[in-house]
């Protein structure tokens, strides 16, 4: 709840973690995920209760639902905790049963703590893509980006995906962030994935619009991926309308 709230509550996490980490066999699967999710979520992960939730989950996954895998994965991998037996046990576990019973955000924040974690898992990407492709209209726009970052990251193939959200995108883009917006430039530029009519569609005059609503707000990790993007596309020294190779000369940071 303090997570939550947007406070800070290091000495409160800290008090529950070691209250806590002798226990953890007497936790239900969202209390052990909670404990993590709460700790990443405030930049405050304690070695010890992060290991022995680590070994508990490898342990017990086969009782999570889908909801506590997400939020697993993700705490770990915001938290920057390498635990590679228990993204592999989650790997595992999604093989086995499926992901049809995640919901979007799950879906995406899922892919995204893989990639982020490093962990290579073909068969976990190849189930989330088939789910997400068809479902991508109930994606927010953050999680559109961080899907097609998650895919471009780790390098696994799924061009399919990568048009379908282009096409979910493209409408949508005055709803995107700035991180959500060069995350996604991004991805598609490392992906290597250029969706078809680009100039009309996802990378035409809509995303330059965008780019020169959210200039004020950019920081330099932004404009390095926007160029990185241009770049991809051929960008330097076009004129026109748009903001592709195919058009437009209006620079992704202004």
């Amino acid at each position: 709840a303090s997570a939550a709230g947007g406070r800070q509550p290091v000495a409160l996490l800290d008090a529950i973690a070691t209250a806590a980490w002798p226990h953890l066999a007497d936790f239900a699967p969202q209390g052990l995920c909670n404990l993590v999710w709460a700790s990443a979520t405030v930049g405050h992960a304690p070695h010890r209760l992060f290991d022995s939730v680590a070994a508990e989950g490898t342990a017990r996954v086969a009782e999570f639902n889908a909801q506590d895998m997400s939020n697993m994965a993700w705490a770990f991998a915001k938290a920057g905790k390498p635990a590679p037996e228990l993204f592999d046990a989650l790997a595992a576990e999604v093989a086995r049963r499926g992901v049809g019973g995640f919901k979007p955000q799950e879906l995406a924040n899922t892919a995204w703590a893989f990639a982020k974690a490093r962990r290579s898992a073909p068969a976990l990407f190849h189930a989330l893509s088939e789910a997400a492709a068809p479902r991508l209209a109930e994606f927010d726009p953050q999680g559109l980006a961080n899907t097609a970052w998650a895919y471009a990251t780790a390098g696994h193939a799924a061009p399919e995906l990568f048009d379908a959200i282009a096409a979910e995108a493209a409408p949508r883009l005055s709803q995107f962030s700035p991180l959500g917006l060069t995350s996604l430039a991004w991805a598609f530029a490392v992906f290597d994935h250029r969706p078809e009519t680009q100039s009309a569609g996802l990378f035409g005059a809509g995303f330059a619009g965008r780019c020169d609503e959210l200039a004020p707000h950019f920081e330099a990790e932004h404009l390095s991926q926007l160029h990185q993007a241009r770049l991809w596309l051929g960008g330097e020294g076009c004129e026109g309308e748009g903001w592709s190779g195919e058009g437009g000369g209006r620079g992704g940071g202004g």
